[in-house]
């Protein structure tokens, strides 16, 4: 494996002129459990590596000075239903989407294993993040966000969905038959697996955003991301970064 940063787009965003990316795990400074490209302070890899890191993938995405991260507006999830509505650059606790309509801020965020959704209208004009846990989810966040992006978006929203763990990985206690309507959960013996993504779709086509790229990576598959299923709650968390035009 190339050892440089590297990271996958959507088609659809790229076809839009969307900024963005999902970042693989190499190319940064961390090591151990976070080797390398980690994007999340606070799991015992130390701060100073953490931004590193962010800046390396700006440098690789937008040509930024590679210490630099001055121009990031990252969130830190909160897994409820809370949408920030960026104005300026910095880190924002207890938010689990973020909306921009400047091109000078770079929406940021770190997943391992729930979805990371990039939502940007065809102009480019408004562009948002979303962290789909089943917890937000549950709570109605992409529609929710979608509803804040309609106010601001020039043209029809397109979505594109970043890798995610898959129904097959995602294995979920008896309460799944509590939490989840039945269409989205297969038994197996005392368990269900869920379909994560399939909520996804869903709440995007309920807030009419009809044009979705998915890119069909799970992450407890694809060892070039971090998982939280794969490797245990001190795993490294994976950067997505998206701005408007």
């Amino acid at each position: 494996m190339d050892e440089s940063p590297q990271y996958i787009t959507s088609n659809l965003l790229a076809a839009v002129d969307i900024k963005h990316g999902w970042f693989m795990r190499y190319g940064g400074v961390s090591t151990g459990l976070f080797e390398s490209l980690n994007g999340k302070k606070g799991s015992g890899d130390g701060d100073v590596h953490v931004l590193h890191n962010r800046g390396i993938a700006c440098q690789k995405l937008f040509s930024a000075a590679p210490s630099e991260e001055k121009d990031l507006a990252h969130i830190i999830h909160e897994f409820k239903d809370r949408v920030l509505e960026v104005t300026s650059a910095g880190e924002f606790q207890g938010y689990d989407a973020s909306i921009s309509m400047s091109s000078e801020v770079v929406l940021s965020q770190t997943t391992a294993d729930c979805g990371s959704i990039i939502i940007s209208d065809t102009t480019g004009s408004v562009v948002a993040l979303v962290h789909g846990s089943w917890h937000t989810l549950a709570a109605d966040i992409i529609c929710k966000t979608v509803a804040k992006m309609k106010v601001h978006a020039t043209g029809e929203l397109v979505a594109g969905i970043g890798p995610m763990i898959c129904k097959k990985c995602y294995e979920f206690g008896p309460e799944a038959a509590e939490l989840f309507k039945a269409h989205y959960l297969e038994p197996k013996n005392d368990t269900y697996h869920v379909d994560l993504k399939a909520i996804v779709i869903d709440q995007l086509h309920q807030s009419g955003v009809l044009k979705i790229d998915d890119v069909a990576i799970c992450t407890k598959e694809d060892k070039r991301f971090f998982s939280h299923r794969r490797d245990g709650a001190r795993s490294g968390r994976f950067l997505t970064l998206a701005k408007a035009k």
